[in-house]
């Protein structure tokens, strides 16, 4: 019996197909001075794969994962 987040894993293990990470969601997508970067790198996700909620001035709450918070900016930069 496999968990969904075995599901998960093999979608992004399988070797042979270049990986799908449209899903995935990417912060460096939404920085204007990492584009370079991302334009480089072979692999991009997206920034707008979940739907996210601005919390307070440095953090975003995901809709669809009930108390997951996502802070882009390092504490040390506040």
């Amino acid at each position: 019996m496999s968990t969904p987040f075995r599901a998960a894993e093999k979608k992004f293990k399988d070797r042979s197909l270049p990986s799908d990470l449209s899903t995935v969601l990417d912060l460096a997508c939404a920085d204007p001075q990492r584009a370079y970067e991302v334009a480089r790198g072979r692999w991009a996700g997206r920034f707008d794969a979940l739907t996210c909620k601005p919390v307070g001035h440095h953090a975003l709450a995901v809709e669809s994962l009930p108390g997951a918070l996502i802070s882009p900016i390092h504490p040390q930069h506040l």
